[in-house]
């Protein structure tokens, strides 16, 4: 019974999960087409623009006339008015009426025309509101996939630095054993080493929780081995000459998703306004009819004025009628009914007006924000290369005098704690660059990618 259960347990994770293949390196393009692909929200944001769509074809359906067929039966006792023979009879009778009806709407203040022009741009607002959710993702795969880049470089540096005090501690050992060092010396390596263990774990645990993320973002099975694709150095180019901020800022207020969603749902509030306003107008629709009845007592004979039985389909013949029939309603009072809301449209539209402008000013803050931190990246990026030239070439004067017994311990380690936050600030810096460009190329239409 166990065993059965394990295999349910497996079989669930495997239809929850999209397990990409265990060992296959997984490149930031692919990680963002897995997530695409996956991702819940995306799905309920296709979901509402396929509801939006439904609603535009029943908006282009309005112009069609309605029709309808109907029939009832029914059965009479006692003394009844037979409506078929025109006679009171004193016995059970049985009717039925049979018929067909339709109606158009030839005039309705435009509100069908101006319900479809809302509905049609509704759906060109979902649209949009889904490829903003598609940005939203690659957003977040992006920043997730390199920061899991930054974390596996902090390990290979983290890594290096005990490498090289193990090493101190070997040679730290051969002298001790030799007399030339004192416990001292040894326990204090041996001290930083530990700490060097503990600060290895500590990025081994990042790397783990944010693979954990990664895998949440994506929808993937959370304990899979995955290989992260470095991106090739030469194709990282860390420079400040990119394309300027205000031509960035005009393409994105013209494109971006997220503004064109704004735009529509103006125009959708616009119409809406419109159709809401068509309720002050008269309506005029044409209604036709065509039917027949059936009764048990016969038909009237128009020559001796009395019921003759009659077949049903022949009574169904004979007692055929049309009818065409024009309706005109006006408008008078409905309790303010229409004004209020013609009212709440048009603040509806006044909102949509002003979130179009709030969407605006904060894409641009974010664009500003963005191309500053590139700014800003790449300076430190250039600084810190600087620096860490300098500190490499302190540390290996260090290394020599302390190996050669003129520097003592402490002046070592700090001067390698100097040159390892130096090359993790690199890293940063680095990687910084990377996520806050690739969002800049974002915002200029172009395809996240190494």
């Amino acid at each position: 019974m166990l065993k059965i259960h394990k295999h349910i347990f497996i079989f669930c994770l495997s239809c929850v999960f999209t397990l990409p293949i265990l060992g296959q390196k997984i490149s930031l393009e692919k990680a963002i087409s897995i997530a695409l692909e996956n991702n819940l929200q995306l799905r309920q944001s296709e979901l509402s623009e396929q509801t939006s769509e439904a609603a535009l074809l029943q908006s282009k359906m309005s112009y069609l006339p309605s029709i309808n067929g109907n029939w009832s039966g029914s059965r009479s006792f006692g003394t009844t008015f037979d409506n078929v023979t025109f006679s009171r009879v004193q016995q059970a009778t049985n009717n039925s009426f049979t018929g067909v009806s339709g109606s158009i709407t030839l005039f309705n203040g435009l509100s069908n025309y101006n319900n479809y022009k809302q509905n049609q741009y509704s759906v060109q607002a979902a649209q949009q509101a889904t490829r903003r959710a598609e940005n939203d993702v690659i957003t977040n795969v992006a920043l997730i996939y390199l920061q899991l880049l930054f974390d596996q470089e902090n390990i290979r540096v983290s890594k290096d630095k005990l490498s090289i005090l193990e090493q101190q501690l070997s040679r730290k050992q051969k002298e001790f054993d030799v007399g030339r060092a004192t416990t001292a010396d040894l326990y204090n390596l041996k001290s930083q080493i530990a700490t060097e263990k503990l600060n290895l774990v500590n990025q081994e645990n990042a790397f783990l929780r944010d693979q954990m993320r990664f895998s949440q973002e994506l929808l993937i099975d959370p304990f899979g081995a995955y290989d992260f694709e470095f991106p090739d150095p030469r194709s990282i180019k860390i420079s400040a000459d990119m394309t300027p901020l205000q031509e960035i800022n005009t393409y994105a207020l013209q494109h971006m998703p997220e503004i064109k969603e704004q735009e529509f749902r103006i125009l959708s509030s616009q119409y809406s306004l419109r159709r809401t306003k068509a309720s002050y107008y008269p309506t005029l629709n044409l209604t036709g009819n065509v039917g027949s009845s059936y009764s048990s007592n016969g038909i009237l004979d128009i020559q001796t004025f009395r019921p003759v039985q009659t077949p049903y389909f022949e009574q169904l013949d004979r007692n055929l009628n049309q009818s065409l029939s024009l309706q005109l309603n006006v408008p008078i009072f409905n309790r303010l009914s229409s004004r209020i809301q013609v009212r709440n449209a048009s603040i509806a539209y006044s909102q949509a007006q002003l979130q179009y402008t709030i969407t605006q000013n904060a894409l641009s803050q974010k664009i500003q924000q963005a191309w500053l931190d590139v700014v800003t990246a790449v300076n430190k990026y250039k600084a810190v290369q600087e620096q860490l030239i300098a500190l490499v070439e302190a540390y290996k004067m260090a290394s020599a005098r302390y190996d050669a017994g003129a520097l003592d311990f402490y002046s070592f380690n700090e001067s390698l704690n100097n040159k390892t936050k130096a090359e993790s600030d690199l890293l940063q810096a680095k990687y910084d660059f990377l996520f806050k460009s690739k969002i800049l190329d974002l915002y200029q239409g172009r395809q996240i990618k190494f």
